[in-house]
């Protein structure tokens, strides 16, 4: 079995560790990921080819974002992460073409 789609909304006492390797452990299948509200989250590195949904509503502590190999993403939402200024992502994100909400902007990684 595969997990395509995983829902932490308001997991709060869940940590980076966990989350990350969660996240990690599934992302080649990962294709919806809900993690809103998650306040002990201060960094994230999603690297995921059929991601096509990623939502971080209010996640305050959140200063870190990376998408790695995230060619298929079409929604982010990053509105109320307040510690966030950039996602870094690499070539294989379609920014163009992401609905992206939140003041975040996009960051190429070198």
């Amino acid at each position: 079995s595969t997990v395509e789609s995983i829902n932490l909304y308001q997991c709060m006492s869940l940590g980076e560790p966990p989350v990350q390797a969660l996240l990690s452990a599934s992302s080649t299948t990962l294709r919806e990921v809900i993690l809103d509200g998650m306040q002990r989250v201060s960094r994230l590195t999603i690297s995921s080819p059929v991601l096509a949904t990623l939502r971080m509503r209010g996640c305050k502590g959140l200063g870190s974002l990376t998408l790695r190999d995230a060619r298929a993403l079409r929604d982010l939402d990053v509105q109320g992460c307040t510690a966030l200024s950039a996602i870094s992502v690499d070539s294989e994100c379609p920014v163009a073409s992401v609905k992206k909400l939140g003041k975040a902007t996009w960051q190429r990684a070198s």
